[in-house]
């Protein structure tokens, strides 16, 4: 009876830790869920409670994850891409962590490294393969864009630089958000060609990016006065004036 007794102890034993065995693996080893806040409050409360455990006891790498993907969705870019980066280098297999560090890269202005990190994404899994090449191919042209406006910076400092250089330069600047870098060169681009449209078009838009309504309508008006049958301008040009005639009514003014 001694011995049966000490076989099931023994058997009871070996099974826990087993089991345990197991069961640490599949914590350490289960990736974590899909993270989509829809709540800036919810966001925030994830952050400093994921804070708080790194800071007493450290973080898992699926809670380490959880934190990277949360500073990206909430614009802390740079902590977003050193807690991606720490999980990437603990769980080098898990392909969102190179998804969200991609991101992380593209909103930081580093685009190399956000091609990078999603052909290595696809690469562990290929089904990502449909979202991740148009997200590449979004970075790639801000390479492209980046290498062009250097070029460009430089050709326009030459004696006798073409106003054509100054509009795709302009051109580029606005497609990389760089909205007072585009208006300075239309600005000096409309001082040569007082006769195309196209520019007055495209120095109303820089003005009403920085919020300049009554300067882009009067860009958009000389467009307009230089193409009569453009119903676009047409139309955006009647939108901004019974906007600024609607500010002009306003009883605090």
């Amino acid at each position: 009876m001694k011995q049966i007794g000490l076989v099931v102890v023994m058997a009871l034993l070996i099974g826990g830790v087993i089991y345990g065995g197991y069961y640490g693996y599949k914590l350490k080893n289960t990736p974590p869920e899909q993270v989509v806040y829809t709540d800036a409050a919810q966001m925030q409360e994830d952050i400093e409670r994921l804070e708080g455990l790194k800071k007493s006891r450290g973080l898992s790498w699926q809670d380490a994850y959880r934190l990277g993907v949360a500073y990206v969705q909430s614009g802390r870019i740079a902590e977003a891409v050193a807690q991606l980066e720490d999980v990437a280098e603990r769980r080098p297999r898990f392909y969102k962590t190179y998804v969200s560090l991609g991101m992380a890269y593209f909103r930081s202005g580093e685009y190399e490294k956000a091609v990078s990190a999603w052909n290595t994404a696809m690469e562990l899994d290929p089904e990502q393969s449909a979202f991740l090449d148009e997200m590449i191919k979004r970075a790639e042209r801000k390479i492209e864009f980046i290498k062009r406006i250097a070029e460009l910076e430089e050709e326009i400092q030459r004696p006798g630089a073409s106003w054509e250089k100054r509009f795709e330069l302009a051109t580029l600047y606005f497609g990389m958000k760089e909205v007072a870098k585009a208006r300075e060169q239309l600005e000096e681009v409309v001082k040569s060609r007082k006769d195309m449209p196209e520019v007055y078009d495209a120095l109303s838009r820089t003005y009403m990016m920085e919020g300049r309504v009554k300067d882009a309508a009067d860009a958009l008006g000389r467009a307009a006065e230089l193409s009569p049958d453009n119903e676009d301008y047409k139309k955006r040009l009647s939108e901004m004036e019974n906007y600024l005639a609607a500010q002009e009514e306003r009883p605090d003014r």
